[in-house]
């Protein structure tokens, strides 16, 4: 199964950023004040979920983001910018402030050739932000060329993301693989912040934990990838036996195991716990999981038996 890759995007956020990133959408008119064309309003229908956002605001990149969700139509959130409109188009986005803010316009002369000369979110000659322009599509380049301003040593995570791998993923660059990992990266915080440490061993330190879909990213739709309810956190050690399928969950939480050398295993490893909390929507996926390794019901973990 091919993965299509993300589509990369600059948001020029002003006076509506701290809204927007904070409570995580963007929201443009559908047309200008005077009912005219503006292709950045029409670009928020080819977001789709999973593609990346770098969110500019007071000439600074601040943020990046990983969307949600497709365009959909809503009100105004911001009413009393009345030459917006009542409808526009609404996207969910996931951001989170990066450490490394930096100014485009200090760096125009290296961003310049990889800007589009048409609907370009800068000025191709001051590096300003260009006033007509909300959300402009850009090119994998441009992504790249951001992506190691504001993270020039790698420090967000993306070694210790879920591992799935996908012999059919075309070669590119070390960069813009980078950077289809992002959503991954958001994925696992998410996590950390559902579970905060190992439900089977306890174990707190996150450098031990992996951030794992229930039903791998490689086969998995858009919204399944970004959907926390197929995830779960597990120690590293363990996290291994989940992923070949030697252990999985009920509906209930209740461990399951393939086979007595696997309870063994696990006695072993000093694994103490043998149900643990689970959202409700991770049912459909923990199903796909079992089915998938022909993991049965009545393969509980007995207390007892460890």
């Amino acid at each position: 199964m091919n993965i299509q890759p993300p589509n990369y995007f600059w948001v020029n956020h002003k006076q509506t950023y701290k809204t927007e990133i904070g409570d995580g959408y963007l929201w443009s008119p559908k047309v200008n004040a005077n009912n005219s064309f503006n292709q950045s309003y029409e670009n928020m229908k080819l977001v789709k979920p999973g593609d990346i956002i770098f969110s500019y605001a007071m000439g600074v990149i601040q943020a990046l983001g990983c969307a949600r969700s497709y365009a959909y139509e809503t009100e105004n959130p911001f009413q009393e910018i009345e030459q917006w409109g009542n409808l526009g188009w609404k996207v969910d986005v996931d951001f989170f402030y990066v450490d490394n803010k930096f100014k485009p316009k200090d760096f125009i002369d290296e961003i310049r050739p990889l800007l589009s000369d048409k609907y370009s979110p800068i000025s191709l000659k001051t590096g300003n932000g260009n006033q007509g322009c909300y959300l402009a599509k850009i090119s994998a380049n441009l992504a790249s060329y951001l992506y190691e301003k504001i993270d020039p040593n790698g420090e967000l995570e993306i070694a210790q993301l879920d591992e799935d791998k996908d012999e059919n993923i075309p070669q590119t660059s070390k960069a813009v693989y980078i950077l289809q990992r992002i959503g991954q990266n958001i994925f696992r915080k998410e996590l950390i912040t559902q579970f905060k440490h190992c439900p089977l061993t306890g174990i707190h330190l996150t450098e031990l934990l992996r951030a794992s879909h229930i039903k791998p990213w490689r086969i998995s739709n858009d919204i399944e990838r970004l959907d926390s309810a197929n995830g779960i956190l597990l120690a590293a050690h363990v996290d291994i036996l989940f992923d070949k399928g030697l252990i999985s969950f009920d509906d209930e939480g209740n461990l399951l195991t393939k086979n007595n050398e696997v309870d063994t295993l696990l006695k072993q490893m000093n694994v103490q716990t043998r149900k643990i909390k689970l959202p409700i929507e991770s049912k459909k996926y923990l199903k796909w999981h079992r089915d998938s390794f022909n993991l049965i019901l009545d393969s509980i973990v007995d207390n007892k038996s460890l």
